[in-house]
């Protein structure tokens, strides 16, 4: 039998779709989350900013090509996905080198028109690249990696495309950036009213706001300094009154708050009900975190 000898070349391997970020997003996502890391990352960028990336010795896979689904240079989703992609690869520690290249060389890799991981392309690419040291201030926004750390970003890059209310999920998004605990709660309550048709798992979502409020109420004390050890734990309003918030908002905490607890132990609760409870909670705890906290979470002086 004759054997090709190209089919004794090392293949390329193409994941994602060229063009499109989300695909090639989750490429990169799913190497990286495989239990094999790759040995190290390069950025290939062409003259118009856009950009792919070659993964090398991924186990017994050569070289993996992710597509341009990334471009900088610009505040759309591309460029958003661009500097996503960079951070999750940093997460992991893979060295990361980049190297630009004229545009005919790109669309050949781009379009898959190089099969093999020995091609002289690749072999310059490699030789040619150049080790990339932080910040990258063109690509990356200085809060990403920040953000990362805190398991916050590829939710706060993406969740609005994919949630169907907007305005709650981001609402709740907002207060994760101070307590991703709370955050956590309060996704879980908001499930539970959308998808659940049972009295006991609204009853359960007031439990879940009811604990939210704790937790929010302590960490905001904790952000000021504030002494609260002669406060029993569910003790929220007690809490909130140390914190000295706005009238209006110190009102609007306590109606939710007590709502809460009228979810949580009526059997006879109503839909409607429960999604006021949830809801208002979130709203009002979003309005809280807006007025004291800036995005990162540190509390504002207030004159």
């Amino acid at each position: 039998m004759n054997i090709n000898p190209s089919e004794k070349r090392p293949s390329v391997q193409y994941l994602g779709e060229s063009g499109l970020t989300q695909p090639c997003l989750q490429a990169i996502c799913a190497i990286l989350n495989s239990g094999i890391l790759p040995e190290r990352a390069t950025v290939v960028t062409n003259p118009h900013n856009k950009h792919l990336f070659l993964f090398w010795a991924w186990g017994f896979i050569p070289l993996i090509v992710i597509p341009s689904g990334f471009k900088s240079g610009y505040s759309g989703e591309g460029a958003k996905g661009f500097a996503l992609a960079i951070c999750l690869v940093r997460e992991k520690s893979i060295p990361i080198d980049g190297v630009f290249i004229e545009e005919s060389i790109f669309d050949a890799i781009d379009k898959g028109k190089l099969k093999y991981a020995d091609d002289r392309i690749f072999k310059d690419i490699k030789i040619g690249s150049k080790l990339c040291s932080w910040p990258w201030y063109d690509w990356v926004p200085e809060d990403y990696e920040e953000t990362l750390k805190r398991g916050l970003l590829w939710h706060h890059v993406y969740l609005h495309r994919y949630t169907p209310t907007n305005t709650v999920y981001m609402a709740i998004t907002n207060i994760d950036y101070f307590n991703p605990d709370v955050g956590k709660k309060l996704r879980l309550a908001e499930d539970k009213i959308r998808k659940a048709d049972q009295t006991e798992e609204w009853q359960n979502a007031g439990l879940l706001i009811r604990d939210a409020w704790i937790e929010l109420s302590q960490s905001l004390c904790d952000k000021e300094n504030i002494d609260t050890l002669d406060i029993e734990k569910d003790k929220v309003i007690d809490r909130l009154k140390k914190l000295k918030l706005d009238t209006k908002f110190f009102s609007l905490a306590k109606a939710s708050f007590d709502l809460s607890f009228k979810v949580q132990h009526d059997r006879k609760i109503t839909h409607g009900v429960a999604i006021a409870c949830v809801r208002s909670s979130i709203f009002v705890m979003q309005s809280i975190v807006f007025k004291y906290l800036d995005p990162k979470g540190n509390l504002l002086r207030r004159p």
